[in-house]
């Protein structure tokens, strides 16, 4: 069993990282200070420094945190029930509730693009999750009409696209609501669902 937290710990950690999110929304990542990331968190810098080596470290970790439940416990999931149209619904919900209670960062990191990369960043966290989960599948990539990894590019930056609409927007749709349109997406593709409507 993993080492539990002490909730003394996480609660700071939670303030340094959602004061460095709040001065981020505020100005450029770079003209950000350590002092002004604790007073902001209305904690000291001996504080600081028990945590975090530095600012980047901070960032850095914040933004591992934060992704790192992005799709919930999906490889158990899976593992459990072995149904790959099950496991689209769990993570496509999981990534829009995800996104829908960080929304403050990931406005600022996607949409105020708080650091340069944080786009390629995510793109390539939800790549690597796809090609994982195709090889946990255990699909065979001879029997692919298209190559694995243009199915998981697809998906990845199809996933970015509609999550910056979605935050561009103030959110106008529920998150089980995005969900269910991704997984639409996923399932019969754009072109397919635009020619379902003209042919009607």
């Amino acid at each position: 069993m993993g080492k539990k937290v002490d909730p003394r710990v996480r609660r700071t950690d939670n303030l340094l990282r959602d004061s460095l999110i709040e001065l981020m929304d505020e100005k450029s990542y770079e003209s950000i200070t350590i002092k002004d990331i604790t007073e902001r968190a209305t904690v000291n810098r001996a504080t600081f420094y028990r945590h975090y080596e530095d600012k980047e470290d901070l960032l850095n970790k914040s933004i591992d945190r934060i992704l790192e439940d992005l799709f919930g416990d999906a490889s158990k999931f899976y593992s459990v029930t072995k149904d790959p149209h099950e496991l689209q619904h769990y993570v496509a919900l999981h990534i829009f509730e995800h996104i829908a209670r960080s929304n403050k960062f990931f406005h600022v990191m996607l949409i105020k693009k708080g650091i340069p990369n944080f786009l390629h960043y995510l793109k390539d966290f939800i790549f690597e999750f796809y090609d994982h989960m195709i090889l946990e599948a255990e699909v065979k990539q001879e029997e692919l009409p298209v190559t694995k990894e243009v199915i998981v590019s697809y998906i990845s930056a199809a996933y970015i696209g509609v999550i910056s609409w979605w935050l561009e927007n103030d959110m106008p749709c529920s998150s089980a609501s995005m969900a269910k349109q991704m997984i639409q997406i996923n399932m019969q593709g754009p072109i397919q669902l635009l020619e379902q409507n003209l042919n009607r």
